[in-house]
């Protein structure tokens, strides 16, 4: 079992792995990697510091304040791409069934 100094070195690293996979348009591992970087995260109680330079800074209202490692604008794509491609399945994407309740304008 990885103690907290290897799992932070993890994080680290799936940082790069995000990088590559949003690089060679492999969305879905992109989100999966992001996904699961942020509960790690979580789940260890990274320091606030960590998060921040992994995650970035978000303001009140959701605004840029620094970009991290997982640079905002690429999560967003690799969960736009990951939206458009359950498009045959709505049911299976949150912003899909967000947008169809009429929560998320276009």
């Amino acid at each position: 079992m990885l103690d907290n100094r290897e799992m932070e070195r993890k994080l680290y690293e799936m940082a790069a792995i995000f990088k590559s996979h949003i690089s060679a348009k492999r969305y879905p591992q992109a989100k999966y990697c992001y996904d699961k970087a942020r509960l790690l995260a979580v789940e260890i109680e990274l320091e606030e510091e960590k998060k921040e330079e992994l995650f970035g800074i978000r303001g009140k209202r959701g605004e840029i304040i620094k970009d991290g490692l997982f640079k905002e604008e690429l999560v967003q794509k690799a969960y736009m791409e990951c939206c458009v491609k359950a498009k045959d399945s709505p049911m299976n994407c949150i912003l899909c069934q967000e947008q169809l309740r009429g929560v998320v304008k276009k």
